[in-house]
């Protein structure tokens, strides 16, 4: 019989404070213990296999005090009561039964795959490329969910013996090496096995990187990408919104994904954009700048008596500027564009060039309602204009960067595969002019 999921509250103060959902399950992964009173995990074992921190993060997300992928200091997290609570999560399954004394079972689990999204019909992709198994652990849905449904099933630290025709299910061709007869002893001899002493991740890693550029290369010559080929890619640029979430960078992610579903994306035209959160906007430094400077034309001009409702200011008519690019920003020659202080990722990461505009909505006596707002396009140069790349940090910690060039994610636009659109933030102040 099925049962709901029991929690419980952690502080985030029990973590190392302030932290994103990726920071907070990677911790937390750390801290669950089996029935035995030991760690389930390794560290190894979470890089590796991410497929337990990404599912446990999606399901952090949830929760109400996750602010834009981000769980603020000193604030309770509900997390998964128990080991058993945590497996059912991680394995995107419910538990059929809660008995300490006996192994958990498991139903079958679903497919690991992202949602069928508008007329595509995209199946997880073999990593085609490499020739060693152990890359495939992540791209290959197929293995993985295997995988995955053995692993947890004997994670809990009960001392049930594992079979060589359950192996032989996991992987076809296993060797079962005599004396591994608990999952302790079988997580560590099928890790060695199938990575062959490598880094699963960094395997999966190159493997998407070689695909990139195959593509790339394929499309800077003018070739045609086959069904097969733009599938995989596209299933690949599609890991780059759910990492955004995890990792704190909400506004990004979800442009990024509306860029992937051109449907979508069509109906946001210059007249009726997308709305984002003004916060990306209005903590930044460059923006807190212009806004200052903009104040003072404004209010001389209310003091010259040349202001009226309606009126429109934008940033461009800012002188540029020198200040420190990664902390203040910048007003950029010769375009004006105002440049996001690079250190602030969240508002890099969603718009790192932009002009801010602000209107008069009415006049009474010293007080001059404002509105202020950002107008942009989402979109990538095309090869024959710029050679840029967009660098996805994957593990800062091991220098893993996913590189992607603009002109391949502008390509797919060509190939109705994503589509440009229009994105906006508003937000209102009062200005008090002072005799």
């Amino acid at each position: 019989m099925s049962r709901s999921i029991n929690t419980k509250l952690i502080n985030t103060k029990d973590l190392s404070g302030r932290c994103s959902v990726w920071e907070a399950s990677w911790q937390l992964l750390h801290k669950y213990k089996n029935i035995n009173g030991e760690l389930i995990f390794t560290d190894s074992e979470i890089d590796d296999y991410p497929i337990f921190q990404i599912n446990l993060a999606k399901w952090l997300l949830r929760d109400k005090n996750c602010i834009n992928g981000i769980f603020p200091d000193n604030t309770n997290i509900t997390i998964p009561a128990e080991t058993s609570d945590l497996i059912s999560i991680i394995a995107k399954n419910k538990l059929k039964c809660h008995d300490s004394t006996s192994s958990a079972s498991f139903s079958p689990l679903k497919k690991v795959s992202f949602e069928k999204d508008e007329n595509d019909d995209i199946k997880t992709p073999e990593c085609s490329k490499s020739k060693d198994k152990s890359s495939k652990i992540i791209i290959n849905g197929g293995y993985l969910e295997k995988f995955t449904e053995f692993a947890t099933g004997f994670i809990r630290g009960a001392k049930t013996g594992v079979t060589a025709e359950a192996i032989n299910q996991l992987q076809p061709g296993f060797k079962f090496p005599p004396g591994f007869l608990y999952f302790s002893c079988c997580i560590f001899g099928a890790f060695n096995e199938l990575n062959n002493e490598n880094d699963s991740l960094a395997m999966h890693l190159s493997c998407c990187q070689e695909i990139i550029d195959e593509a790339d290369r394929k499309a800077k010559a003018g070739e045609q990408l086959s069904k097969d080929e733009l599938d995989t890619l596209i299933f690949i640029y599609k890991l780059i919104p759910i990492g955004g979430r995890l990792y704190g960078y909400k506004e990004a992610a979800d442009l990024m994904d509306i860029y992937l579903k051109p449907k979508k994306a069509e109906q946001f035209k210059k007249n009726n954009p997308y709305i984002i959160n003004s916060e990306v906007y209005t903590t930044s430094a460059i923006v807190q700048y212009a806004e200052s400077k903009l104040k003072k034309i404004i209010t001389n001009d209310f003091k010259k008596k040349n202001l009226n409702v309606g009126k429109n200011y934008n940033s461009s008519i800012l002188k540029p500027t020198n200040r420190d690019s990664n902390t203040q920003g910048n007003v950029q020659s010769p375009d004006r564009n105002l440049i996001a202080e690079q250190n602030n990722q969240r508002l890099k990461n969603a718009d790192h060039r932009f002009y801010l505009q602000v209107k008069i909505l009415g006049i009474s006596g010293n007080n001059i309602k404002l509105l202020w707002y950002v107008l942009s396009k989402w979109d990538y140069e095309p090869y024959e204009n710029a050679d840029h790349i967009t660098e996805l940090p994957i593990n800062k910690n091991k220098g893993y960067i996913l590189k992607i060039p603009d002109g391949l994610s502008q390509y797919l636009t060509q190939v109705n595969r994503a589509k440009e659109f229009y994105y906006t933030s508003r937000w209102e102040e009062t200005l008090c002019i002072k005799d």
